[in-house]
């Protein structure tokens, strides 16, 4: 089920807390780790599920950081290269430790689900496009309003099928990024 909240100041350390988890299960690795999402941008709905993007510097270890965070205390969804966090660690028995997107018979609640985190390499299409709609959502008042209002249209025609409005809202941010990128190659 699709929630949106108001923003909360517990956000922040929330991210705080799952940085640094992340950051000590991947000690031995060159890592940047992103409290990214509307939870990320103060006075903003969300859906109260912290998304944390971990940048990794050497492409080469991304087979070695899925594994370790594989082993972690997450769900991983290997189609959206995603890990989600339960607000409950003691729920993941409840869940199998991997999973694939359509396997609809495991879908976890929303409403138990802690955090998101995205795992690519730092300097990726992906790592770029998601820093870039963050400080654009974070400089741009107009954008912030027509974000929350496309969320809350989503929310309301899929309110029972978050995958959807996740699918819809990375469209959304997608367009918005490419038409920045063409913009910005115009320029030069």
């Amino acid at each position: 089920m699709v929630e949106l909240v108001n923003y909360e100041t517990k956000w922040p350390v929330l991210y705080a807390f799952e940085k640094e988890k992340v950051t000590s299960m991947l000690k031995d690795f060159s890592i940047e780790v992103k409290h990214i999402g509307s939870t990320a941008i103060p006075n903003m709905s969300a859906s109260p599920i912290i998304d944390v993007l971990i940048g990794v510097q050497r492409s080469e270890d991304l087979t070695s950081v899925i594994e370790i965070l594989q082993n972690g205390p997450y769900v991983y969804i290997e189609e959206m290269n995603i890990f989600i966090a339960l607000k409950d660690e003691a729920s993941l028995s409840h869940y199998p430790k991997y999973i694939k997107e359509n396997d609809s018979y495991c879908a976890i609640p929303t409403h138990i689900q802690h955090a998101h985190l995205y795992v690519t390499a730092v300097n990726s299409a992906f790592w770029d496009g998601c820093l870039a709609f963050q400080d654009e959502l974070k400089k741009s008042e107009r954008l912030q309003e027509g974000y929350i209002d496309l969320k809350n249209k989503l929310a309301s025609s899929y309110w029972n099928n978050y995958e959807r409005y996740m699918e819809e809202k990375q469209t959304y941010i997608q367009a918005y990024v490419s038409s920045k990128t063409l913009q910005s190659t115009d320029i030069k």
